[in-house]
């Protein structure tokens, strides 16, 4: 058996050509943007009461992530978070109109991100249709390049599989992507400091140091905290509620 370094070598394995490409695109992000990651502790108990009560003829329970996918595409398109929903490039921050948000897909040949584009114009039904559409298409290799380009923002949750927290890698010409954790119950205490149960998760958003600084990503988690905490911010966002 072939040794080095005093090793003993049990098999070698060729990358295939997706495991390299990703390798490829994960090692230039990281040589070629200034990444920093923050972590947040968040309380959820909105997003798991909105999607308990969810109620919709025209559409199949949604997933954590697919409700995810609609408060960020509204997030970014304030005017504080541009800057989140941007390219980077030649030495230029490229911001743009539409988010365009990519899903990390696990497959059996790798991870994949498909794109939905156009998230923030978009309804819950038709996201949660298009995203189940995507997720098959990806584990069965059908994804055309269209379903994979153009990508402004990535979300990538690691909660089925039991993962607290995470750090994750931006996906270039992107310049943020955030991860999401296990949603787990823990005793808490309320304002009164009454003992309570709530619903946490963690937030980890990575971001391009050259593009925003930390204050912005901050105040951009902070806000989703805030939004994920409380079910009527949810349904203003859901369906599409004007605050009088």
């Amino acid at each position: 058996m072939e040794t080095k370094n005093g090793l003993s070598i049990k098999e070698v394995i060729e990358l295939d050509p997706v495991r390299l490409t990703i390798a490829e695109r994960m090692t230039s992000s990281l040589q070629n943007s200034a990444q920093l990651t923050l972590m947040r502790e968040a309380r959820v108990d909105g997003l798991v009461k909105f999607r308990e009560n969810y109620e919709e003829s025209s559409s199949p329970k949604p997933t954590y992530t697919e409700i995810l996918v609609k408060i960020i595409g509204n997030l970014l398109t304030k005017e504080e978070n541009k800057f989140l929903n941007s390219i980077m490039g030649e030495n230029k921050i490229k911001v743009i109109s539409v988010v365009n948000l990519g899903v990390a897909v696990a497959t059996d040949y790798g991870l994949v991100v498909p794109v939905i584009k156009d998230v923030n114009n978009k309804t819950l039904s038709v996201i949660v249709k298009e995203l189940r559409e995507l997720s098959n298409k990806a584990k069965n290799m059908q994804l055309t390049l269209d379903n994979i380009e153009g990508g402004t923002f990535t979300l990538t949750n690691l909660g089925m599989f039991g993962i607290d927290s995470f750090t994750t890698i931006i996906n270039p010409p992107q310049t943020g992507i955030l991860g999401v954790g296990r949603i787990f119950k823990r005793p808490d205490f309320d304002e009164k400091n009454n003992i309570i149960s709530s619903y946490i998760t963690w937030l980890s958003l990575t971001f391009d140091h050259r593009v925003l600084d930390g204050a912005i990503a901050a105040i951009f988690l902070k806000e989703l905290s805030e939004i994920l905490y409380d079910e009527e911010k949810i349904k203003e966002i859901i369906f599409n509620i004007k605050n009088k």
